[in-house]
């Protein structure tokens, strides 16, 4: 029977299908398997939340791809396909990183901090490393690496600007796939990026490869206004501005039921700190000096030992009314914020902290040292000391503890409008779409 014109155009019709999109944020499994070890950051926070949102769209199909030195658990979680790479020594090179520095010419290594441990972790890491994966060309960074060139995805996203993301950026536009680059801290876009760059960042990542990364992705993403403006100055890009989200109502739901930990137990109306052990940036070294500031309140702190020497020395600096625990299960942090009279941030820098929309969706005060002031302000979730470790004090000195906060609805109610997960995600849904 002759075809009809109907059916000629049928079947010339392009196939529709799912968008498969692949996030490539590597350190993030702890986020996704709760018994996986490993700190859990902003990165990792933010990148699964917007992946597992994502992915219960009828159309699209999303994967994430992550390093592990074990097995993992499942292949498949809330619809996203995990995509392991596996790498037996990556915890013990995350941590020679902190003690040892690339060099250019002999001896090709400099020593920031001598510890007995490297005397073997250096040697076996030597040994391993023909086998291990290849995650970022060693001849530049606008060259391909076969890992990434074969996901089976059309877009591919990554989080912060380092090698790694240079190298997935840089593999797509190998093989013709789109690329999406979310910027996870204003150190991402530092004026000292450029192409002809001799600059390597706190992270180890040199200046030219952070250059290429945010020159080359199809779309930037950024977290805030001062970031977009960073963009647009430094590298002459613009961008598309989407705030960090929170999934409200499953952080309301478990702050009505999560539990304290062992560890915390009959704590009460204490100041939180929750960030990794980082000199530079989060600035955990200053809590301490902070406590006895305020000899009168109770402080606890949740830090993850990127850098043991630094953790160590907080631990033993600490005074008796400044607690330390160095992990919680994601699922028991809503408990935490519960107790606590305010978040306490001693940050240098950030992008923008995930922990301050849990403080406000928790209805709790912020009391930064010097980061995020506009935000605050706007947002009335806090106040900032603006670098002052006396004003800080001051501010806390003043709170009355358990105390409610009289600016927690107008706070929760602008985290509502601007940060909430659904409407986060569709905007990045958007996106994907139009690239």
């Amino acid at each position: 029977m002759a075809s009809t014109n109907k059916q000629s155009l049928d079947q010339n019709a392009p196939v529709k299908r799912s968008l498969r999109v692949c996030f490539v944020v590597l350190d993030a499994y702890p986020a996704i398997e709760s018994r996986a070890v490993g700190g859990i950051g902003g990165i990792e926070t933010r990148s699964w939340m917007l992946a597992r949102t994502l992915s219960q769209r009828p159309d699209f199909d999303v994967s994430f791809m992550i390093r592990t030195s074990e097995k993992i658990l499942k292949s498949e979680y809330h619809g996203v396909n995990i995509l392991p790479v596996y790498d037996r020594f990556a915890e013990i090179r995350n941590t020679v990183s902190l003690s040892v520095k690339r060099k250019r010419g002999f001896p090709w290594l400099s020593f920031k901090e001598s510890r007995i441990e490297l005397l073997w972790q250096l040697p076996l890491l030597a040994i391993y490393e023909p086998f291990r994966p290849v995650l970022h060309s060693k001849t530049g960074p606008s060259q391909p690496v076969k890992l990434f060139t074969e996901i089976n995805a059309d877009v591919l996203v990554c989080f912060g600007v380092n090698v790694v993301s240079a190298a997935v950026i840089s593999s797509g536009k190998a093989v013709g796939k789109k690329s999406v680059l979310f910027i996870a801290s204003d150190i991402d876009l530092d004026e000292r990026y450029t192409a002809e760059s001799d600059y390597v960042n706190i992270y180890h990542s040199p200046g030219r490869a952070c250059h290429y990364a945010v020159k080359n992705a199809d779309q930037v993403i950024v977290q805030t206004p001062e970031q977009l403006k960073m963009l647009k100055d430094n590298f002459g890009r613009t961008g598309e501005l989407i705030g960090n989200p929170i999934d409200l109502e499953e952080w309301d739901s478990r702050l009505a039921s999560s539990k304290l930990p062992a560890e915390v137990e009959g704590l009460d109306n204490y100041l939180l700190w929750v960030g990794r052990a980082e000199r530079n940036q989060k600035q955990p070294q200053l809590m301490p000096e902070l406590a006895r500031l305020c000899p009168d309140h109770t402080f606890l702190m949740i830090m993850n030992h990127r850098d043991e020497q630094l953790a160590a020395e907080v631990h033993q600096s600490a005074p008796d009314n400044l607690k330390i625990i160095d992990r919680v299960p994601f699922a028991d942090m809503p408990a935490i914020y519960r107790h606590s009279t305010a978040l306490v941030n001693t940050s240098d820098s950030e992008g923008f902290p995930n922990t301050f929309l849990q403080a406000a969706a928790s209805r709790i005060p912020i009391v930064s040292l010097k980061v995020c002031e506009n935000f605050l302000k706007a947002s009335k979730t806090g106040v900032c000391a603006q670098g002052s470790m006396e004003q800080l004090g001051g501010f806390i000195q003043e709170m009355s503890l358990g105390k409610p906060n009289s600016n927690a609805d107008s706070a929760l109610e602008y985290i509502r409008q601007h940060h909430d997960l659904r409407h986060s995600v569709s905007r990045v849904a958007d996106l994907l779409r139009h690239l």
